[in-house]
């Protein structure tokens, strides 16, 4: 059953069980509602509350910087008192094996730039509303 004819059988008051007769009559009734109006200082108060969620998030970057800095210092405080002494053991297995490690380097640029010029053009095209999405 096509979108229209699901339609006019709503309008004409014969709502069926399934899923999408359900879904029809619900948002037809929402529409049949009166029209809202919008109060004289809606603008105002969503401006304030831009503002608002504005200021909250530069204190949310304070905190978070004073939370990286806190971190740092715990962790330079637990070095000293347990006389770290790091030890990387795995370099030794990456200068045995330098050529895997440029080829993986190569892949993950290789990967990157394909994603920049094919990938994240075709995502903006879809999103911009250049291409559609094929109907299924």
């Amino acid at each position: 059953m096509t979108d229209e004819e699901l339609q006019s059988r709503i309008e004409q008051g014969q709502v069926g069980n399934s899923g999408d007769d359900l879904a029809y009559d619900i948002v037809f009734r929402a529409l049949r509602r009166e029209s809202f109006q919008l109060p004289p200082d809606f603008a105002f108060k969503v401006l304030d509350r831009y503002r608002e969620a504005k200021s909250n998030y530069r204190y949310d970057h304070v905190f978070l910087l004073i939370g990286l800095i806190l971190l740092m210092v715990a962790c330079v405080v637990a070095f000293v008192l347990t006389d770290f002494k790091p030890q990387i053991p795995a370099l030794v297995m990456v200068s045995d094996r330098i050529g895997q490690v440029v080829f993986g380097v190569l892949i993950i640029l290789l990967l990157q730039w394909i994603d920049r010029k094919v990938v994240r053009k075709q995502v903006q095209g879809f999103r911009s509303g250049i291409l559609t999405p094929r109907p299924k």
